[in-house]
């Protein structure tokens, strides 16, 4: 395969002409033998179904990585000026479990006081560690990090901060890194692959953040911001990339062959390039026309995302004009393909417009799906009445299966973010583990 560069691409597009289809019925991956539903999930742990808990978790972090952060704790224990009577004792992996597991049990059980609380109550958290050791662990807790000779200091920005002689990311890289291994080869993913922005919250604690930043539509504005990808089927998150600014990122995988946003998709999915064909679903930050040839072309993959901003050489005005008017339990729908580039390397892609409402035309660009009546999207109206009552009202609108599809997986890391930051069976996992308590910092 010839590898084009960001202006070929970009001109083969710009020569790509739209055509209307009368309807696509005949799904692409079907004559690819890649229909998502025949990929399935599987954990690669050997003989899981008869594993203890414990061994699941131990699956994802394994002792290997748990043994060098015990290390790193310990020697960082070694430069603290400990008093007399709080003397430090050497850190075991066994003992590391137990305190990692403390951690835990504050989630599950979230006391609205301060974190000493869990020693005097009826938790009764001494019968595992006293409360000083857990402190003085959490005093002197640190992760491995990378010394300036080794390939991973600086990650994929290594040339960036080298100019500057300081990776900022240096305290957590590698055990990112380590982290980020071991969940890409824990499981195999199934059929859909699903693409989104994650936010790591700030909660006051760390002035010098790396990453730091504001989003303010985000329901946690303020923190580190990755993109992360998570296996639809199993809703588990499988890779991440953090946000480290325009100037190291500039030095990232795939910007010189496409653009930013087209490159994040294609090192979010790497380690399932060419492999079998699953499909990336992706939202309004990744869906563009060159993003969808781009998966196709150099990673073997399909693509289904919901068009807003990013509509350059995407069709957008024209499929808002000419998508039909909005008809009762009827579906409204309007496609168009454009073929782009020749011989091997050329690419179909579609671009789909959808009537959800009277005014509303739902766009999507994909290289996969078809537009035949899928599940009706489900809203409902609320009316007050004269008396002070409110009547909902429920009513269906027929949707493309495309628009289904893209429906139904386009939230698995969006669930993983509830879960991680607002889950109602678990205090928020940010916040207890940065304050011990479910009110924020102290």
């Amino acid at each position: 395969m010839n590898v084009v560069g960001y202006n070929d691409l970009g001109t083969e597009m710009a020569r790509a002409q739209w055509a209307d289809i009368p309807s696509l019925r005949s799904d692409p991956r079907g004559a690819a033998n890649a229909m998502p539903e025949n990929i399935p999930a599987k954990l690669l742990m050997p003989d899981h179904e008869d594993e203890s808990w414990l061994n699941f978790f131990l699956w994802w972090m394994p002792f290997s990585i748990m043994r060098q952060i015990c290390d790193a704790t310990n020697n960082h224990a070694k430069s603290i000026a400990w008093p007399r009577e709080r003397r430090w004792k050497h850190l075991r992996i066994g003992e590391f479990m137990r305190w990692l597991g403390l951690w835990i049990l504050m989630a599950v059980y979230p006391h609205m006081g301060e974190r000493r609380n869990y020693w005097r109550g009826i938790l009764q958290f001494q019968r595992y560690m006293s409360e000083k050791r857990f402190e003085n662990i959490l005093r002197a807790f640190t992760l491995p990090k990378y010394t300036t000779d080794e390939a991973g200091w600086g990650g994929p920005g290594r040339a960036h901060y080298k100019e500057k002689n300081f990776d900022k990311f240096w305290e957590v890289r590698k055990f990112t890194d380590l982290m980020k291994e071991r969940f890409e080869n824990a499981i195999k993913p199934g059929g859909w692959l699903c693409v989104d922005e994650c936010m790591f919250s700030w909660l006051g604690r760390a002035l010098d953040m790396p990453g730091w930043k504001v989003i303010k539509r985000k329901p946690h504005p303020f923190g580190l911001e990755a993109k992360a990808t998570a296996c639809t089927v199993t809703g588990i998150l499988i890779s991440w990339e953090f946000q480290e600014g325009k100037d190291p990122m500039g030095h990232f995988g795939y910007i010189e062959e496409t653009n930013k946003s087209s490159a994040w998709l294609l090192r979010l999915t790497k380690p399932w390039h060419n492999k079998e064909r699953r499909t990336v679903i992706g939202d309004a930050a990744f869906a563009q026309v060159r993003a969808a040839v781009a998966l196709d072309r150099f990673a073997g993959l399909f693509f289904i995302g919901n068009v807003k901003t990013c509509h350059k050489y995407f069709p957008k005005r024209a499929l808002k004009e000419e998508t039909g008017p909005y008809v009762r339990n009827r579906l409204v729908c309007l496609t168009k393909k454009a073929t782009v580039g020749t011989g091997e390397e050329a690419v179909d892609v579609f671009a789909t417009g959808w009537r959800a409402t009277g005014k509303m035309v739902v766009t999507y660009v994909h290289t996969a799906g078809t537009t035949v009546v899928g599940s009706d999207r489900v809203k409902r109206k609320y009316t007050q009445m004269n008396d002070g009552k409110i009547m909902t009202r429920t009513y269906h609108v027929k949707r493309p299966k495309l628009g289904s599809e893209y429906q139904k997986n386009m939230g698995a890391v969006d669930m993983h973010n509830y879960r991680r930051q607002s889950g109602k069976t678990l205090a928020s996992l940010e916040k207890i583990c940065i304050t011990g308590n479910t009110k924020g910092p102290n």
